[in-house]
């Protein structure tokens, strides 16, 4: 699909703040499957498995269920990190 009709999927969901913006949780998807049908977990699960193999799966479904705090620096961090991430991105898909 192209990448503008990409969606950011989840596999667990974006308000478990220890995987939010965990880059081996979040994986680009159609509308489709995110919206629709709300993530398509079974599919989804699947490839997370054969992507990442079942004991990581476990091991973050696991700790999914911890307390995660994470702090005002720390997430000005990521801010920094992923606008310049974003700006790469622009930098490569509209200049070249």
């Amino acid at each position: 699909m192209p990448w503008q009709k990409a969606q950011n999927m989840h596999f667990i969901k974006r308000s478990v703040m220890a995987f939010r913006w965990d880059e081996d949780n979040c994986h680009a998807g159609c509308m489709r499957c995110n919206v629709i049908l709300n993530g398509n977990y079974i599919e989804y699960t699947r490839w997370m498995q054969k992507k990442y193999g079942i004991e990581t799966i476990d091991e973050a479904i696991r700790k999914s269920k911890e307390v995660c705090k994470i702090s005002t620096p720390e997430i000005l961090e990521m801010i920094t990190y992923y606008r310049g991430q974003n700006e790469n991105l622009a930098y490569k898909f509209l200049i070249h």
